[in-house]
Protein backbone atom coordinates (compact mmCIF):
# COMPACT_ATOMS: atom_id res chain seq x y z
CA UNK A 1 0.00 0.00 0.00
CA UNK A 2 2.79 2.45 1.00
CA UNK A 3 4.59 1.60 -2.22
CA UNK A 4 1.48 2.55 -4.25
CA UNK A 5 1.19 5.85 -2.37
CA UNK A 6 4.86 6.62 -2.98
CA UNK A 7 4.49 5.85 -6.69
CA UNK A 8 1.35 8.04 -6.97
CA UNK A 9 3.02 11.01 -5.28
CA UNK A 10 6.10 10.61 -7.45
CA UNK A 11 3.94 10.59 -10.59
CA UNK A 12 2.10 13.73 -9.50
CA UNK A 13 5.33 15.62 -8.91
CA UNK A 14 6.76 14.45 -12.24
CA UNK A 15 3.55 15.49 -14.00
CA UNK A 16 3.84 19.04 -12.77
CA UNK A 17 7.53 19.19 -13.54
CA UNK A 18 6.67 18.57 -17.19
CA UNK A 19 3.71 20.96 -17.23
CA UNK A 20 1.05 18.23 -16.89
CA UNK A 21 -1.63 18.32 -14.25
CA UNK A 22 -2.48 14.92 -12.75
CA UNK A 23 -5.85 13.33 -13.30
CA UNK A 24 -7.00 12.57 -9.81
CA UNK A 25 -10.17 12.23 -7.82
CA UNK A 26 -11.47 15.25 -5.98
CA UNK A 27 -10.05 15.33 -2.46
CA UNK A 28 -11.76 16.46 0.70
CA UNK A 29 -10.31 19.09 3.00
CA UNK A 30 -9.88 17.99 6.62
CA UNK A 31 -9.53 21.56 7.90
CA UNK A 32 -12.95 22.70 6.69
CA UNK A 33 -16.53 21.46 7.02
CA UNK A 34 -17.33 18.40 4.86
CA UNK A 35 -18.70 19.03 1.42
CA UNK A 36 -22.44 19.14 1.21
CA UNK A 37 -24.02 16.43 -0.90
CA UNK A 38 -25.83 19.00 -2.99
CA UNK A 39 -25.19 17.98 -6.61
CA UNK A 40 -24.86 20.74 -9.22
CA UNK A 41 -26.81 20.87 -12.44
CA UNK A 42 -23.70 21.76 -14.38
CA UNK A 43 -24.99 20.82 -17.86
CA UNK A 44 -28.18 22.26 -19.31
CA UNK A 45 -30.23 19.29 -20.44
CA UNK A 46 -32.44 21.04 -22.97
CA UNK A 47 -31.93 21.18 -26.72
CA UNK A 48 -32.85 24.83 -27.19
CA UNK A 49 -30.77 25.75 -30.18
CA UNK A 50 -33.84 26.55 -32.27
CA UNK A 51 -35.47 28.61 -29.52
CA UNK A 52 -32.56 30.98 -28.88
CA UNK A 53 -31.66 33.91 -31.06
CA UNK A 54 -28.50 31.92 -31.69
CA UNK A 55 -27.34 28.56 -32.94
CA UNK A 56 -25.17 26.00 -31.20
CA UNK A 57 -21.71 25.43 -32.60
CA UNK A 58 -22.30 21.70 -32.13
CA UNK A 59 -25.47 19.67 -31.68
CA UNK A 60 -23.73 17.77 -28.87
CA UNK A 61 -22.73 20.77 -26.76
CA UNK A 62 -24.93 22.49 -24.23
CA UNK A 63 -24.37 25.24 -21.70
CA UNK A 64 -21.87 23.86 -19.14
CA UNK A 65 -20.56 25.10 -15.80
CA UNK A 66 -16.92 24.18 -15.14
CA UNK A 67 -17.46 22.82 -11.63
CA UNK A 68 -17.09 19.40 -9.97
CA UNK A 69 -19.82 16.85 -10.62
CA UNK A 70 -20.68 16.36 -6.95
CA UNK A 71 -21.06 18.50 -3.87
CA UNK A 72 -20.21 22.14 -3.43
CA UNK A 73 -17.45 23.90 -5.30
CA UNK A 74 -14.93 25.24 -2.79
CA UNK A 75 -12.82 28.37 -3.12
CA UNK A 76 -10.48 30.38 -0.92
CA UNK A 77 -11.21 33.57 -2.88
CA UNK A 78 -13.30 36.30 -1.27
CA UNK A 79 -15.19 36.71 -4.55
CA UNK A 80 -14.75 33.41 -6.43
CA UNK A 81 -14.71 33.08 -10.21
CA UNK A 82 -16.90 30.51 -11.97
CA UNK A 83 -16.28 29.48 -15.57
CA UNK A 84 -18.96 28.55 -18.11
CA UNK A 85 -18.90 27.11 -21.60
CA UNK A 86 -21.43 28.94 -23.77
CA UNK A 87 -22.01 27.01 -27.03
CA UNK A 88 -24.02 29.65 -28.85
CA UNK A 89 -22.91 31.70 -31.84
CA UNK A 90 -25.09 34.71 -32.38
CA UNK A 91 -25.61 37.47 -34.93
CA UNK A 92 -27.50 39.51 -32.34
CA UNK A 93 -27.30 40.21 -28.64
CA UNK A 94 -27.67 37.18 -26.39
CA UNK A 95 -28.72 37.98 -22.83
CA UNK A 96 -27.81 36.09 -19.69
CA UNK A 97 -28.47 36.37 -15.97
CA UNK A 98 -26.42 35.47 -12.89
CA UNK A 99 -28.21 35.00 -9.59
CA UNK A 100 -26.86 34.12 -6.14
CA UNK A 101 -28.93 33.00 -3.16
CA UNK A 102 -28.12 31.92 0.37
CA UNK A 103 -29.04 28.56 1.88
CA UNK A 104 -32.47 29.94 2.89
CA UNK A 105 -33.20 30.89 -0.74
CA UNK A 106 -32.86 34.63 -0.09
CA UNK A 107 -31.11 36.71 -2.74
CA UNK A 108 -27.49 37.37 -1.78
CA UNK A 109 -27.16 39.80 -4.70
CA UNK A 110 -29.56 41.42 -7.07
CA UNK A 111 -29.60 39.25 -10.23
CA UNK A 112 -27.09 40.57 -12.76
CA UNK A 113 -28.28 41.00 -16.32
CA UNK A 114 -25.64 40.90 -19.05
CA UNK A 115 -25.10 40.68 -22.79
CA UNK A 116 -22.80 37.87 -23.88
CA UNK A 117 -20.18 37.84 -26.58
CA UNK A 118 -21.48 36.70 -29.96
CA UNK A 119 -18.64 34.18 -30.14
CA UNK A 120 -19.03 30.75 -28.52
CA UNK A 121 -16.45 29.77 -25.94
CA UNK A 122 -15.52 29.68 -22.26
CA UNK A 123 -16.34 32.75 -20.21
CA UNK A 124 -15.39 33.61 -16.64
CA UNK A 125 -17.66 35.35 -14.17
CA UNK A 126 -16.40 36.71 -10.87
CA UNK A 127 -19.12 36.83 -8.25
CA UNK A 128 -19.72 40.50 -7.39
CA UNK A 129 -19.94 39.79 -3.68
CA UNK A 130 -17.57 38.95 -0.86
CA UNK A 131 -18.81 35.58 0.36
CA UNK A 132 -19.00 34.79 4.04
CA UNK A 133 -16.65 31.99 5.06
CA UNK A 134 -18.06 28.46 5.41
CA UNK A 135 -21.50 29.56 4.26
CA UNK A 136 -23.13 27.80 1.28
CA UNK A 137 -24.47 29.86 -1.61
CA UNK A 138 -26.61 28.71 -4.53
CA UNK A 139 -25.71 30.24 -7.89
CA UNK A 140 -27.75 30.17 -11.11
CA UNK A 141 -26.54 31.08 -14.60
CA UNK A 142 -29.22 31.47 -17.25
CA UNK A 143 -29.06 32.07 -21.00
CA UNK A 144 -32.25 33.95 -21.77
CA UNK A 145 -33.65 32.26 -24.84
CA UNK A 146 -37.27 33.26 -24.27
CA UNK A 147 -38.28 36.36 -22.29
CA UNK A 148 -41.88 35.17 -22.09
CA UNK A 149 -41.38 31.55 -21.07
CA UNK A 150 -38.61 30.81 -18.55
CA UNK A 151 -38.87 27.06 -19.18
CA UNK A 152 -37.30 27.61 -22.60
CA UNK A 153 -34.17 29.16 -21.11
CA UNK A 154 -30.85 27.32 -20.77
CA UNK A 155 -29.91 27.09 -17.08
CA UNK A 156 -27.11 25.63 -14.97
CA UNK A 157 -26.81 25.93 -11.21
CA UNK A 158 -24.80 24.70 -8.26
CA UNK A 159 -23.51 25.44 -4.77
CA UNK A 160 -20.36 27.26 -3.74
CA UNK A 161 -18.64 27.77 -0.41
CA UNK A 162 -15.75 30.02 0.54
CA UNK A 163 -13.31 28.24 2.84
CA UNK A 164 -10.29 29.28 4.85
CA UNK A 165 -7.05 27.77 3.57
CA UNK A 166 -5.43 25.47 6.09
CA UNK A 167 -2.26 26.81 7.79
CA UNK A 168 -0.22 24.35 5.73
CA UNK A 169 -1.79 25.44 2.45
CA UNK A 170 -1.43 29.14 3.32
CA UNK A 171 2.26 28.62 4.06
CA UNK A 172 2.82 26.61 0.89
CA UNK A 173 1.06 29.22 -1.25
CA UNK A 174 3.46 31.86 0.06
CA UNK A 175 6.44 29.63 -0.70
CA UNK A 176 5.33 28.70 -4.23
CA UNK A 177 5.93 31.61 -6.55
CA UNK A 178 4.80 30.26 -9.93
CA UNK A 179 1.16 29.98 -10.97
CA UNK A 180 1.72 26.36 -11.96
CA UNK A 181 2.98 25.47 -8.47
CA UNK A 182 0.07 27.26 -6.86
CA UNK A 183 -2.39 25.48 -9.16
CA UNK A 184 -0.83 22.17 -8.10
CA UNK A 185 -1.52 22.97 -4.45
CA UNK A 186 -5.13 23.92 -5.19
CA UNK A 187 -5.70 20.66 -7.09
CA UNK A 188 -4.32 18.61 -4.19
CA UNK A 189 -6.78 20.36 -1.86
CA UNK A 190 -9.76 19.87 -4.19
CA UNK A 191 -10.04 23.62 -4.79
CA UNK A 192 -10.94 23.30 -8.46
CA UNK A 193 -12.29 26.84 -8.91
CA UNK A 194 -9.03 28.37 -7.68
CA UNK A 195 -6.95 26.05 -9.88
CA UNK A 196 -9.08 26.79 -12.95
CA UNK A 197 -8.85 30.55 -12.39
CA UNK A 198 -5.04 30.35 -12.23
CA UNK A 199 -4.73 28.14 -15.30
CA UNK A 200 -7.09 30.42 -17.20
CA UNK A 201 -4.71 33.32 -16.52
CA UNK A 202 -1.78 31.18 -17.63
CA UNK A 203 -3.42 30.34 -20.95
CA UNK A 204 -3.26 34.00 -21.93
CA UNK A 205 0.52 34.20 -21.51
CA UNK A 206 1.93 30.67 -21.67
CA UNK A 207 1.10 28.18 -24.41
CA UNK A 208 2.46 25.33 -22.29
CA UNK A 209 -0.39 25.93 -19.86
CA UNK A 210 -2.75 24.37 -22.39
CA UNK A 211 -1.53 20.93 -21.32
CA UNK A 212 -2.28 21.56 -17.66
CA UNK A 213 -5.63 23.08 -18.59
CA UNK A 214 -6.59 19.99 -20.62
CA UNK A 215 -5.62 17.58 -17.86
CA UNK A 216 -7.48 19.52 -15.20
CA UNK A 217 -10.65 19.59 -17.31
CA UNK A 218 -10.20 15.88 -17.98
CA UNK A 219 -10.17 15.28 -14.21
CA UNK A 220 -13.52 17.09 -14.10
CA UNK A 221 -14.88 14.97 -17.00
CA UNK A 222 -14.84 18.06 -19.23
CA UNK A 223 -11.99 17.24 -21.61
CA UNK A 224 -14.25 17.69 -24.66
CA UNK A 225 -14.45 21.46 -24.11
CA UNK A 226 -10.77 21.98 -23.23
CA UNK A 227 -9.88 23.20 -26.78
CA UNK A 228 -12.65 25.80 -26.79
CA UNK A 229 -11.69 29.46 -27.01
CA UNK A 230 -11.58 31.75 -24.00
CA UNK A 231 -13.84 34.65 -24.92
CA UNK A 232 -14.61 37.97 -23.21
CA UNK A 233 -17.45 37.49 -20.83
CA UNK A 234 -20.03 40.16 -21.26
CA UNK A 235 -21.24 43.68 -20.82
CA UNK A 236 -23.69 44.55 -18.08
CA UNK A 237 -27.14 45.68 -19.11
Amino acid sequence: MFRRIFISLTWILMSFATGFLPIQAQTQRNSNPPRSGRPPNRVDGGDRGGMCSATKTSANKNLIALVPTTGEALSTAESPTILFYVPYASNSSLAARLALKDENDYEAIEPIQMILSQTPGIVSLRLPKQLEKNKPYHWYFTIICDTKNETNNAVVDGWIRRVEPSPTLARQLKEKKSQRERAELYVKEGLWLDALALLLEMRYTNLQANTGWTHLLQSLDLKAIAPEKIVPCCTLK
